[in-house]
């Protein structure tokens, strides 16, 4: 999908854009609202305890982290209760104005939001949590592995990295893969099966 259309659903549609359920659809009321953000605050807090879990990795106040595919701060906000600089990217110039706005409106003041292109005026090393979720699915496989890496570069030595990315369209081969699949940690040591 191109970046024109993104800035075409964030005009028309912005929540809806980000989750496409009907009740996120034209003008939303406080109702809806609450639940847009506490899904990603569930969403975050299952994030977190996943690191823990794993990896015995706590999300700290001093961290940086980034949102890639932030929209209008369903994820990003969360993050940034939980971080010293959150920075949400976003290929829509409205989303990004949306994103500020709902921080200020829920006096959040250290969030940062960026198009996808200042990804690379970021330090190497500078995040400790990149996170991106129901996004890669949209960009071309090319571009979208051309994105992971600029990220993965700019993750500290003992960053956490959160990606969700589509491996399967065929529920039948999904199911056979995962049966198989594990989660690693890479660090000083070298890359480890968290689950032996």
């Amino acid at each position: 999908m191109s970046d024109d259309s993104w800035e075409k659903f964030a005009q028309a549609d912005p929540y809806w854009a980000v989750l496409t359920d009907p009740k996120y659809k034209g003008e939303i009321g406080l109702r809806e609202r609450k639940e847009f953000f506490d899904s990603g605050e569930d969403h975050i807090k299952r994030v977190t305890a996943a690191f823990e879990r794993h990896f015995g990795r706590k999300i700290r106040r001093t961290d940086t982290a980034l949102d890639f595919g932030s929209g209008v701060g369903r994820l990003l906000l969360p993050m940034a209760k939980k971080c010293r600089h959150t920075i949400g990217v976003d290929v829509s110039a409205t989303m990004r104005r949306i994103a500020r706005d709902n921080a200020r409106n829920m006096n959040i003041s250290n969030v940062e939001c960026i198009s996808d292109l200042q990804i690379e005026n970021l330090e190497k090393g500078a995040l400790d949590w990149v996170n991106s979720y129901i996004v890669f699915q949209h960009i071309r496989t090319k571009i979208g592995y051309n994105i992971i890496n600029k990220l993965l570069n700019k993750v500290s030595k003992n960053g956490v990295v959160s990606i969700h990315v589509t491996l399967f369209k065929d529920q039948r081969v999904a199911n056979y893969m995962t049966n198989y699949m594990n989660y690693f940690s890479y660090d000083e040591d070298g890359v480890r099966n968290v689950f032996s």
